[in-house]
């Protein structure tokens, strides 16, 4: 299943159309921003997509620890005051706890922290919202194998796998090697959950984004079938740096989706 993240939008309604014309069946939106989650909004987003993960701010290795930590770990009070909205108008969406945790801190301290509150963060989740499928979060390559070992038993509570993978410009062995290198640490780790590409992508600003997009659905095409899903990064619409822009799919690039694979 091709999906596409969510950083931003002009117009929710806009965005939604765009995405169904060209027969993408899941997204991906991140709990505290993208869009002004009210709950109308929030409702016509789970509506109207036939898949929806909803990843949470809290956890997140992208943008250091809140004041007081010195860590990245899940709060389970606050991971479930963002899912709720969600949970309320799609109870079995997708839940992604957290993103790229290893990023910050990829010791195994902190490793061994995560993974102790991402246990009473499942707990929690199981208990307020027995519908919710959830997601272990996208790590990056940064000592992925290591937390992988350590968070191992922790992952397997939940029902999927996230993994996050880039290139330069093809998803080739001699070109970046990460997202095989992802999937045959996967296997290992975790032969018997389904694995779920949380956030992908080809970060070459000179190559067009239909040829990016193209690239991706021949991707999808190839995947085992133990990966539930791919999510191409990203629908932006105010980019604020190179890496966005790079990142960013516009409207006339999601036609190409299709060209190398399947809905």
């Amino acid at each position: 299943m091709q999906g596409i993240v969510l950083t931003s939008c002009a117009s929710v309604g806009g965005m939604l159309s765009s995405i169904r014309t060209n027969q993408i069946p899941l997204l991906k939106v991140i709990t505290g921003w993208g869009a002004h989650w009210d709950a109308p909004t929030i409702a016509h987003v789970c509506e109207t997509m036939p898949e929806l993960i909803a990843r949470t701010v809290s956890g997140d290795g992208t943008r250091g620890p809140p004041a007081g930590q010195s860590m990245i770990f899940l709060e389970p009070d606050e991971v479930l005051q963002e899912i709720q909205p969600w949970y309320n108008a799609r109870p079995n969406l997708w839940i992604e706890l957290g993103n790229e945790p290893n990023g910050y801190d990829a010791s195994d301290d902190a490793a061994w922290t995560f993974r102790y509150w991402f246990i009473e963060t499942v707990k929690a989740v199981r208990s307020s919202f027995p519908a919710a499928r959830i997601i272990a979060p996208g790590l990056i390559e940064n000592r992925q194998s290591d937390w992988w070992a350590i968070c191992q038993d922790a992952f397997r509570l939940v029902d999927a796998i996230g993994v996050h993978a880039y290139a330069y410009h093809q998803f080739t062995a001699d070109d970046t090697g990460q997202i095989q290198r992802a999937l045959s640490q996967l296997h290992g780790f975790f032969p018997s959950k389904p694995w779920m590409l949380t956030e992908i992508g080809i970060n070459d600003p000179g190559t067009p984004a239909s040829d990016k997009a193209t690239r991706y659905g021949e991707l999808h095409a190839k995947l085992p079938s133990q990966v539930g899903a791919a999510c191409w990064y990203h629908i932006c619409a105010d980019p604020s740096d190179a890496d966005m822009v790079a990142y960013a799919l516009p409207d006339s690039a999601l036609p190409y989706l299709k060209a190398g694979g399947s809905v």
